[in-house]
Formats: C-alpha cells, structure tokens, sequence
C-alpha cells in the first residue's frame, strides 16, 4: 500500500508497526491525472448509487471505466496497491 495511504491506519490502529510494501517513488498517478492534494495520491469520488445488497453497480461501473480508460491511455494495471 502506499505509504500516504496507510499513514491513518498505521498510526490509529497499528502504532507504527506497520511496513509498507512500496516507496512513494514506485507508486506514481498515472500520467495526465492531476491530484487534488499534490503528493497525496488518492482522490475521493461522491458517487450517488444504490446499493442492491452488497453491489452497487453505479460504482462498480464507474470503476470499470475509470481502468479502462487508464488501461487504454498505456497505465499497467496489476492487482497491487
């Protein structure tokens, strides 16, 4: 995971102990996308669906899109955080 992502949860609930896989420098945005935040590496989408038991299909179609599109523009997808 990257180190600004689990930065919350190795402190709250961890105490540090928490090792992270990855340097920042080997998990860069993909090119063209312009983070909200400079240097943190996540952005934060509202997405109004429904759940329809534990789916919700608004938000599993915006993140096949959001893969396609970064799968199309030369991004790897691998299955690592």
């Amino acid at each position: 995971m990257h180190p600004a992502l689990s930065a919350f949860p190795n402190a709250r609930f961890y105490a540090g102990r928490l090792v992270d896989g990855v340097r920042p420098q080997q998990r860069l945005p993909p090119k063209g996308l312009r983070l909200p935040v400079q240097g943190v590496p996540m952005v934060m989408l509202d997405v109004h669906g429904q759940e329809v038991g534990s789916s919700n299909y608004t938000e599993r179609s915006l993140c096949l899109t959001l893969s396609c599109t970064f799968s199309m523009q030369g991004l790897q997808l691998t299955s690592r955080i």
